[in-house]
């Protein structure tokens, strides 16, 4: 295994202890309370490490290949980011789920059931995510083929480390990719993992909640406090457009759990 890659899965113990660390605290919290700004921006910060450790050993995989004169081979660059990705997403799921539970105290909650459940889909979604940045990253790769080509003259020319070169690789690449990627995969794990307990335990719906800040977009000031059935989109205030969670990049909504059907 390539030293870039020890270093990178190293440094992502570390991220199995916050997991666990946030498991405890979710799992002390009173039944029925729902989940605070705190933890769910402890569980982004768990997931945007492990984007920042795999895009790291992305620029570096590229930059080494690059400097050989490798083309990228992006298939290979989608199957080699599941051991950064698929573990952060794992453990991201079994928080949701776990918060799910016990926003409605518990009841008829199969956690085994669930946990296994978390790691199925996080595998097939991690796949789903790898392929998008992957795409993204060869599209941007393509565009600035030629200024990467004057890099690795300059690079060679100076004598630099290997470092050098990865970041002038990493500064022409879509900026703040971390961040952005685990904001919404974020949203996206706690809405899937809402819907599927409290489904599950016999509540009707859900109920769409923004941040309630002066970040909030139009699209998302258009869907709060709608209410939708489980299996079925909330349509936007205004526009009666149909959206589920995260309802675009970066989108940091939040489920509310609704028992019984509103009055017609």
């Amino acid at each position: 295994m390539p030293n870039t890659a020890i270093t990178a899965l190293l440094r992502l113990g570390f991220l199995g202890t916050l997991s666990a660390q946030l498991l405890q605290m979710i799992a002390r919290r009173p039944a029925g309370v729902p989940l605070s700004v705190m933890e769910r921006d402890a569980v982004e910060r768990m997931m945007q490490g492990a984007m920042v450790v795999y895009f790291d050993y992305q620029y570096q995989r590229l930059a080494e290949m690059l400097a050989n004169g490798i083309s990228p081979d992006w298939a290979l660059e989608e199957a080699s980011g599941i051991p950064y990705l698929l573990p952060s997403l794992v453990a991201g799921y079994q928080l949701s789920v776990l918060t799910a539970g016990v926003e409605i105290g518990g009841i008829g909650v199969d956690w085994t059931l669930y946990n296994q459940a978390a790691s199925t889909w996080a595998r097939e979604h991690t796949a789903e995510v790898l392929r998008t940045i992957s795409d993204t990253t060869a599209k941007r790769y393509s565009e600035v083929a030629d200024d990467i080509a004057e890099d690795i003259a300059k690079w060679i020319e100076a004598g630099d480390p290997m470092p050098k070169l990865v970041q002038a690789l990493s500064e022409k690449m879509p900026k703040d990719r971390a961040a952005m990627v685990a904001s919404t995969e974020t949203t996206r794990a706690f809405a899937k993992s809402n819907e599927e307990v409290w489904s599950e335990a016999g509540y009707w719906g859900r109920r769409w909640v923004t941040a309630q800040d002066e970040r909030v977009c139009e699209i998302c000031q258009g869907l709060d406090d709608q209410v939708a059935k489980h299996g079925e989109s909330f349509k936007h205030k205004d526009t009666s457009a149909e959206y589920q969670q995260p309802a675009h990049v970066r989108c940091r909504c939040g489920y509310q759990p609704v028992l019984d059907a509103p009055d017609a």
